[in-house]
């Protein structure tokens, strides 16, 4: 199983070049065996940023999140453990959306797909670059 980082979601759905020939198919791979999943803390970033104006989306937060879905993406959800989790790795990775990122996937046993440095540099989750 393996869950996407918010950026990597947004590089994998808009075919952005920055991600990696290999994330691609990793992705796709894991998208047919239904084993392709995004933290739900992914959508509260993605309406965040783009109400700041630092990512431009083709429609609404709301929409995004609908289309997401219907590809077959499944959604976990910010659970207790998960919060607890989160609050754990909050000294190792400072930032709380990587916090919840990586307690989501080791709440599910499943790997993390990221580019951020630190989440690659933790050794707090299972990890697979993006961008390779």
């Amino acid at each position: 199983m393996i869950v996407v980082d918010t950026h990597a979601l947004v590089w994998q759905l808009s075919a952005d070049a920055k991600i990696g020939r290999r994330a691609r198919a990793r992705l796709e791979r894991a998208l047919a065996r239904e084993q392709l999943c995004v933290s739900a803390v992914a959508f509260w970033e993605i309406s965040l940023l783009a109400s700041r104006g630092r990512l431009r989306l083709d429609t609404t937060a709301t929409y995004f999140r609908w289309r997401v879905l219907e590809m077959g993406i499944r959604e976990l959800p910010i659970g207790g453990e998960v919060a607890l989790q989160a609050a754990a790795l909050a000294r190792a990775l400072v930032d709380p959306v990587d916090c919840f990122m990586a307690a989501t996937a080791l709440a599910h046993g499943a790997t993390l797909m990221t580019a951020d440095t630190r989440l690659l540099e933790s050794r707090a989750v299972d990890v697979l670059d993006a961008r390779r």
